[in-house]
């Protein structure tokens, strides 16, 4: 059995979902609509009126899909959890060491820390990266073994393609 250096434990409530969804995983999303939107704006001030009618289609554009983009996500990840624990919070188990494996009762998973492509921080969920839209999530309050410091500093020197 491999040493366990930390140990996050918690409940996924709403607060993480949403911090996950709206801050990790739609962020650049939301920075490109803001660039269009910022660049037909100049181009009104350049071009003339002609282009407000086309700023006025980004813009509407741009607010329904950052309306509809993280509730598409949210609803997935709602419905996917649902199929699997129908209806319960489970609690997820993170456990560092040699590697890293997640444990929700009956489910187990295993990762390599080179898997790891970005670790993402918010005040409510830290996210190791592994691809776009994939992640193992902490969460820094739930630490049962090691302190949330230690954690940052640990996984930064384990994740070499960071």
């Amino acid at each position: 059995m491999t040493e366990k250096k930390f140990v996050n434990e918690y409940y996924m409530d709403n607060s993480m979902l949403y911090s996950y969804v709206f801050k990790i995983i739609c962020k650049k999303a939301f920075l490109i609509g803001l660039m269009v939107c910022f660049f037909l704006g100049v181009g009104v001030f350049l071009v003339g009126i002609e282009l407000l009618y086309k700023l006025n289609y980004a813009i509407l554009f741009f607010v329904l899909m950052e309306i509809l983009l993280p509730i598409t996500y949210i609803r997935n990840i709602k419905k996917a959890e649902k199929r699997l624990h129908q209806e319960e919070h489970r609690k997820t188990i993170v456990t560092f060491g040699e590697c890293i494996t997640m444990d929700e009762e009956n489910n187990h998973l295993e990762f390599s820390y080179n898997q790891i492509s970005k670790i993402c921080y918010t005040k409510q969920v830290w996210a190791l990266m592994l691809g776009k839209y994939n992640a193992i999530i902490v969460k820094p309050t739930g630490f049962t073994q090691g302190t949330a410091a230690e954690f940052k500093q640990f996984i930064e020197e384990r994740c070499k393609n960071i």
